[in-house]
């Protein structure tokens, strides 16, 4: 066992850990911290951020955490590391304010983005495995200095490394095209 194990009871009375492998345990642990999207908060169809796999918000089920240490110890990563962390900049779920002040919504998301990463604790900040962006093509031009590489992680930097940073632009999402302006 290791060290943190060895603080706590093996429950070696439970089948879940005398007979079964750690590797299916901890399938059996994925499966139930996976994402999911909740069927009861469905997004409109006709949202601009409703998309495949982007159907409702997503949720993540983390009772199995609260049933002993042992298996808070042996699965406490997997519901940081399985989840998509996503944030739309403009037109998003989040958004707080109207249709009509776009600045707003950014600023907006912005902070929920910056508060994520800075609310995070040193050892999830590792365990963040997926970041997703819903941008507005214009905000990916000047990448250097622009929209985008302000918004890559850098303030845990080494630590935050992502497998995916993910960076979507809707199809819908070209140059001002919220003032449906042809002329544009």
């Amino acid at each position: 066992m290791t060290r943190p194990l060895a603080k706590c009871n093996p429950q070696s009375q439970s089948p879940l850990f005398c007979v079964l492998p750690k590797e299916l345990r901890d399938l059996i642990f994925a499966f139930a911290t996976a994402p999911y999207e909740d069927n009861d908060k469905k997004y409109a169809n006709t949202a601009y951020f409703c998309r495949s796999g982007h159907t409702a918000c997503h949720r993540i089920c983390t009772d199995l955490l609260l049933t002993c240490r042992r298996i808070w110890l042996e699965a406490n990563a997997l519901p940081m590391k399985q989840a998509e962390h996503t944030f739309w900049f403009q037109r998003g779920p989040y958004d707080r304010f109207d249709e009509e002040n776009w600045s707003s919504n950014i600023i907006y998301e912005r902070m929920r983005y910056s508060s994520f990463l800075c609310d995070l604790t040193t050892l999830n900040v590792r365990k963040v495995s997926h970041i997703h962006l819903f941008l507005q093509m214009h905000k990916t031009e000047d990448v250097p200095n622009g929209f985008l590489a302000r918004m890559l992680p850098r303030r845990f930097d080494p630590e935050v490394r992502p497998d995916v940073f993910h960076v979507t632009i809707r199809h819908s999402d070209w140059r001002d095209w919220e003032r449906d302006d042809p002329s544009i």
